[in-house]
């Protein structure tokens, strides 16, 4: 899926683990904006070449994560598990895309 990063990206880190959870604009007849989440080596990535506005592709498989919201009614949200990231453009710390 190919698409423009959409959120800014903050880093977090959980024990050893590293992740960044964006929302990508994929521009069909309208814009979709799809959850994404990427851990380590690729979050890492994602956050030191790109930021909001960057063009890029992602692979992955599609996962959804379940939860009681507080008023007792079961959420469940669908995103991709980044497993692959293409850079289609770089947009990165006051750079211009290219």
């Amino acid at each position: 899926m190919t698409g423009r990063i959409s959120t800014n990206l903050e880093l977090k880190t959980f024990g050893e683990s590293k992740v960044v959870n964006f929302d990508l604009a994929v521009k069909e007849k309208e814009t979709l904006f799809v959850a994404c989440t990427a851990w380590n080596k690729t979050a890492e990535m994602l956050c030191k070449y790109t930021d909001k506005g960057s063009h890029i592709l992602v692979e992955g498989k599609l996962a959804k994560n379940e939860y009681v919201n507080k008023n007792g009614n079961k959420i469940q949200k669908m995103f991709i598990h980044v497993e692959r990231i293409e850079f289609l453009s770089f947009k990165n710390k006051g750079t211009q895309d290219e």
